[in-house]
Parts: C-alpha cells; structure tokens; sequence
C-alpha cells in the first residue's frame, strides 16, 4: 500500500528563520492558544496538538518575512497576515486563514 502525504513546505527553514525570530514570531500566538482553550474549556496542550500542523509554519514565516521589510505596528500585522494567507493558499490549505486570523487577531 502507498501512503500518501504531503510534502508540506517548511517556510520557515525556506526563508531561515532564526530561533529568536521564531520565539517571537510565536509567543502571541501560543498566548492566544491558551485563551482560546481556556475559552473551549480544553487543556491547553489537547488543544494546541488538535491544531494542523502546517498552520505554524505559515504563521511564523509570515509574521517574520513581513518584520524583515520594516513594516511596524499595524501595518506589520496586516502584511504578516496577507504574506501567512498566500503561504496557505500556496499550500492548498486556504481553510486554515480564518483560524490563523483568529490566532493573530488579538494583535491588532
């Protein structure tokens, strides 16, 4: 039997994401992980494996991609969501936009 999976981009090794730069592209939405859990009435670790995989990567690398233009503030937030939606688009997993605008939106 062939088993198919796929072969998921990591895009954060793609554009060489620093640990530093990944612990701070990260840290809000682990913060908001926590919340929305804590919300659900979940324990935070059941909820956090439950979330695709797939969607950390485009986050972090869509969050540090858009800090390295320069932009700030809001319009850091807003151009870190549009780069994370296109890597999800790009991967065939534009379902998970709604969900990752929902773990970054707490910034904004």
């Amino acid at each position: 039997m062939s088993e198919q999976h796929s072969a998921e981009p990591d895009w954060p090794a793609q554009i060489g994401v620093t640990e530093a730069e990944m612990d701070a592209a990260m840290r809000p939405v682990v913060a908001q992980v926590r919340r929305m859990a804590e919300d659900q009435g979940r324990e935070v670790e059941e909820f956090f494996l439950s979330l695709p995989g797939d969607l950390f990567g485009a986050l972090a690398a869509g969050y540090v991609d858009a800090r390295r233009s320069g932009l700030t503030g809001t319009e850091l937030h807003r151009d870190a969501a549009a780069r994370t939606a296109h890597l999800l688009e790009h991967d065939g997993r534009a379902d998970l936009i709604p969900l990752a605008v929902a773990l970054r939106h707490h910034e904004l």
